[in-house]
């Protein structure tokens, strides 16, 4: 990565555009500082599915439950119960990511970095706190490669 400025980088690795950059949230007049790393990839082309995954949480449960939200479902049931999948053509969608390796490795990458967006344009990654370690960013932006390389792939 290169043109470091002010806590933010980018660079080209593995074929593909990084942005690493940091953000800071003030708590509520208490002087805490909330810190967050973001880690983004952008793909080659925008894959123009509307596509977007989110880690599924309580909100989204509940709302599953009890309002009947839908995502689209990709066939991995243990990748299934950690996301929520939306975008424009559930066929289109279920067809692109109909790759077992490649929900594996989706599902590896959210094992991983709970805080993961995939979205038409790229992947994004979120860690509390700053990442100092070269090495965990590496592996993160490996992961990141890793399964865009796939998604890329299953056009």
């Amino acid at each position: 990565l290169e043109n470091v400025f002010l806590g933010a980088c980018h660079g080209e690795s593995d074929g593909f555009q990084f942005y690493v950059y940091r953000t800071v949230k003030s708590g509520n007049g208490s002087g805490v500082r909330r810190y967050r790393t973001n880690i983004a990839l952008l793909f080659n082309e925008p894959l123009g599915l509307d596509l977007v995954t989110y880690p599924e949480g309580f909100f989204e449960k509940i709302g599953k439950t009890i309002f009947g939200l839908q995502d689209i479902i990709l066939g991995n049931p243990e990748l299934d119960a950690k996301i929520m999948v939306k975008g424009s053509s559930e066929s289109e969608i279920q067809c692109r990511f109909s790759n077992e390796e490649l929900l594996e490795t989706i599902l590896g990458l959210y094992k991983e970095c709970p805080a993961t967006r995939i979205d038409d344009y790229g992947i994004r990654v979120r860690e509390i706190g700053r990442i100092v370690d070269a090495e965990k960013a590496k592996k993160i932006m490996s992961l990141l490669a890793q399964t865009a390389k796939g998604i890329e792939a299953s056009k």
